[in-house]
């Protein structure tokens, strides 16, 4: 009985020997794997805070560009409006019979002609 006991302390004692040195070297693995964890997550970080800066970027871009759309789309509609005023204004001109003319009447340009040849005929004589 002793011997056995002797040999299962032995065992035992090997055991303890071989799960103490993959202990020792596990927390230097588990390290080394968490730091290269680390390094990569801390990369993944920093190019996830980049790209979230680029879009955000983009994002303040866009709302300027929508906001210059919005202006010009209003303008454009004051001015259509303002011309369709404008087109009922001379459509109703049009309809009230008064006409804008261009040059000198065609009677008054008649008359001109015979006061001046009535002038120069007395002129001469």
């Amino acid at each position: 009985m002793d011997v056995e006991l002797l040999k299962t302390s032995v065992d035992d004692s090997k055991e303890q020997t071989a799960a103490s040195s993959v202990q020792s070297s596990l927390p230097k693995d588990v390290q080394g794997l968490k730091c290269s964890k680390e390094m990569k997550l801390d990369e993944n970080f920093e190019d996830l805070k980049s790209k979230i800066s680029f879009m955000d970027s983009k994002l303040k871009e866009a709302e300027v560009t929508i906001m210059k759309l919005t202006q010009e789309r209003s303008m454009a509609a004051e001015e259509k409006d303002k011309l369709l005023g404008e087109l009922v204004v001379l459509k109703t001109n049009s309809i009230t019979g008064r006409t804008i003319q261009v040059g000198f009447p065609f009677f008054y340009v008649c008359v001109v002609a015979i006061m001046s040849l009535a002038i120069g005929y007395l002129s001469h004589h």
